[in-house]
């Protein structure tokens, strides 16, 4: 458990304890809790925190929340991690009420290492729990950049790749593109719910009526809302662009199915009047005079090679194939 204080002269500090913090005299507790167990219900007991908050903490991937108790907010935050196999939801809960902030997490978390330093480097910043919980939501938000503008450069290099290499002669659209678009586009649904879902909760922690949240700190809520639209807008822009690839990807199916079907089908053509004749001279009638020739047989390969021939030199011409 890490804690840190700003008392009301705007000072610094960090505590080994809770109870070297008096109440009153602070302006701002932090008290950063690294897994739970029994010190969940310390701070429980010593909060005055409802039961049902920090009950999640042992979850693996919690939903978001924000619920208001009379005095105090309990927020569950995801914090995004871009991984090999596609994206991992770190859950961040936190309660907030006039004088303190509680964040409790399953891991060390790089966002709360760095809001660490910028709270001892310049604790008369911090004026309100409300301004923790802005910086720290202001992190989090501005982690998701990256995360969506690598997915727009993913599907911009997919799209480069279906128009450069060929996708009119239909050499692309195989397994391997549609693995490729597919994993890009349940990439991006993991990031759109994500942010929606996040979206609707900064969003109700601007409203001007929430009496923990001071006014002047709602206003720098609605920036941190306005962020996060705006990454809203790139995840939406980048499904556009992942259903017009899905679209060239089937095109490009599409036009080699067709141009093998037609090249089939040119060969079938090609060899038709060879098959007739064939099977017309396959009929056992006994009286067929051209079996009676002497060079029948001679003359017989002859015509086949030079009605084969002819229907390929039309073939080409006519580009059948």
């Amino acid at each position: 458990m890490r804690l840190f204080m700003v008392d009301n002269a705007g000072r610094g500090s960090t505590l080994s304890s809770l109870e070297e913090a008096e109440e009153g005299g602070y302006r701002l507790l932090w008290v950063d809790l690294e897994g739970g167990g029994d010190e969940l219900d310390e701070l429980r007991s010593r909060f005055d925190l409802h039961p049902v908050v920090f009950f999640q903490a042992g979850a693996a991937v919690p939903l978001p929340r924000l619920q208001e108790f009379e005095d105090y907010l309990y927020l569950v935050w995801h914090l995004l991690r871009e991984k090999p196999q596609g994206l991992e939801t770190e859950p961040l809960f936190v309660a907030m009420g006039r004088d303190f902030l509680i964040t409790v997490h399953r891991k060390a978390l790089e966002e709360l290492d760095l809001l660490q330093e910028r709270l001892l480097a310049a604790p008369e910043r911090f004026t309100h729990p409300a301004a923790l919980l802005y910086r720290l939501l202001e992190a989090a938000v501005d982690g998701y950049y990256p995360i969506a503008e690598a997915l727009a450069e993913d599907i911009e290099d997919y799209m480069d790749g279906l128009i450069s290499e060929g996708v009119g002669r239909g050499e692309r659209g195989g397994e391997k593109d549609l693995s490729r678009i597919l994993g890009l586009k349940h990439h991006n649904l993991d990031l759109r719910r994500v942010v929606y879902s996040h979206r609707d909760i900064l969003l109700k922690l601007t409203r001007r009526e929430q009496e923990i949240i001071p006014d002047e700190w709602a206003v720098y809520m609605m920036e941190t809302y306005d962020r996060l639209v705006r990454v809203a807008e790139e995840v939406d822009y980048n499904s556009e662009q992942i259903a017009t690839a899905l679209d060239i990807h089937l095109n490009a199916v599409s036009n080699r199915l067709n141009r093998t079907m037609k090249r089939l089908t040119a060969v079938a053509t090609f060899f038709m009047p060879a098959t007739f004749l064939v099977g017309l001279y396959g009929m056992n009638f006994e009286s067929m005079p051209e079996y009676t020739w002497r060079y029948g047989y001679l003359f017989f390969w002859v015509v086949l090679v030079v009605l084969t021939v002819a229907m390929v030199v039309v073939g080409h011409r006519q580009d059948w194939y």
